[in-house]
């Protein structure tokens, strides 16, 4: 038996939407992904040229999964936009103009953002400088292994990215279109393809454009899966709150934390009251979620157990964990200790047979299970702990579609033992693919 009250933040809804638009007609987007020129009745648009640009995903395996929820005889779809790729084919310099995101819904444009030159710029300035700094370590290195874990695979240029509008011939660019805004729709239909369109000209001012066509993959987790602990928790950061949706393999990921009321009215995650809810206590064992037992979310095998981060070097949350990180990562490197089990902590990755993989992060030592073991659905397997790049104690879960964590695209995860439509009191909230559009759940379950 679950109780559960759900919290959202209206403040997560402010900037996600476009330009509603009332009966636009789609542009062809039949096939698989790819670039192709827009044309009008009798030909190309006026004052366009033959193609300058190709357009493409930054990364080869990106999947674009969007959230959704049923409300009525509506649907709530909420996007990452993807990040693209340019690349001039022209023989000349062309400037990069505008990007549009057009969002299709039942074959009509249902709403469109569009992209400017001056905020192209600072995207184009911000994202590429980040890229050429990753790609500035040795080969191999914890840069280009930082680069894969954000992004998975993505195609990467002998010279470099360029971090200007302007892209000489054969020049490329990323562009993270979710610098820019998310992209929500609430309509009859549920949103299933984005049309990006990439306007280009050159320094004689002749125009071009080139549309990409993203399919969004109307994905619901395969598992029928448990949530991980039992008590008083909350799910935080999830989805809709953007924490953790800047990197592929984590874009779904929830932390689970404890937050108690006092008398007084405040919150806090530890025993000690505090104005700020979180890192209240210097001692991880003052923390309410910390040595919590954590159940496998699904039956699987255990494909990695890591167990390299010493308990004793994450007992102080106050000691700020991107101070620490930094202070430790040579140290255990030094000692054979992967990248992963750094950043992740103490980690479990379980293979739950149906290509979906769940790794839990940020473990205490004490881990239960080993590389090999089959577990079942509640099994106690470890302990919320504080190891790795944690704030204070928590449980971090994401389902991935690859055991390849390095690379591996994040998934959606519902539990079926969290009832939603009995914790809103609602009959009208139906199908859906995540935890809904909040950023924080509480949730007690015995």
């Amino acid at each position: 038996m679950m109780q559960w009250i759900l919290r959202v933040s209206t403040a997560a809804f402010i900037a996600c939407l476009g330009i509603f638009t009332a009966d636009n007609s789609a542009a062809s987007a039949a096939g698989s992904p790819g670039a192709f020129t827009l044309s009008g009745p009798g030909g190309k648009r006026p004052g366009t040229v033959s193609i300058q640009v190709e357009v493409g995903y930054f990364a080869l395996n990106e999947k674009v999964i969007p959230l959704y929820y049923q409300h009525g005889d509506y649907w709530c779809t909420h996007v990452k936009p993807p990040m693209l790729l340019i690349r001039n084919i022209s023989s000349s310099d062309v400037t990069l103009r505008r990007v549009t995101v057009a969002g299709m819904a039942g074959g009509r444009e249902a709403a469109r953002n569009i992209i400017h030159g001056e905020q192209i710029s600072e995207i184009l300035a911000s994202t590429n400088k980040a890229l050429n700094a990753m790609l500035s370590g040795p080969d191999g290195g914890v840069d280009a292994k930082r680069l894969r874990r954000l992004y998975g695979e993505p195609v990467l240029p002998q010279k470099g990215y360029c971090e200007s509008n302007l892209l000489p011939p054969s020049g490329f660019a990323a562009i993270n279109l979710v610098d820019a805004s998310y992209f929500f729709f609430e309509g009859k239909a549920k949103a299933d393809t984005l049309i990006i369109t990439v306007e280009t000209g050159d320094k004689r001012g002749e125009l071009s454009e080139t549309a990409f066509a993203v399919p969004l993959l109307d994905y619901v987790c395969s598992g029928k899966y448990i949530y991980p602990v039992r008590g008083c928790s909350v799910a935080g950061s999830l989805p809709f709150g953007h924490s953790h949706r800047f990197a592929n393999g984590q874009e779904f990921a929830i932390d689970i934390l404890d937050i108690r009321r006092f008398e007084d009215g405040s919150f806090s995650t530890c025993r000690i009251p505090n104005d700020d809810v979180i890192m209240g206590s210097d001692n991880v064992s003052e923390y309410y979620i910390f040595g919590r037992e954590v159940h496998a979310i699904g039956d699987g095998a255990v494909l990695e157990v890591a167990v390299g981060f010493p308990d004793s070097l994450a007992t102080n949350p106050q000691d700020f964990f991107m101070e620490r990180i930094a202070r430790l990562t040579p140290v255990l490197l030094e000692r054979g200790v992967s990248i992963h089990n750094i950043n992740g902590g103490n980690f479990i990755l379980i293979d739950h047979g149906n290509g979906e993989f769940g790794r839990y992060c940020h473990l205490r030592e004490n881990i239960r299970v080993k590389a090999g073991d089959m577990v079942k659905q509640g099994d106690v397997i470890g302990y919320v702990g504080n190891t790795g790049q944690s704030v204070e104690p928590h449980l971090h879960l994401e389902l991935l579609d690859s055991a390849d964590i390095t690379t591996a695209n994040g998934l959606p995860v519902v539990f079926e033992d969290l009832d939603l439509g009995s914790a809103l009191d609602s009959p009208f909230f139906g199908r859906r693919n995540s935890l809904l559009f909040s950023e924080f759940i509480f949730i007690h379950a015995e």
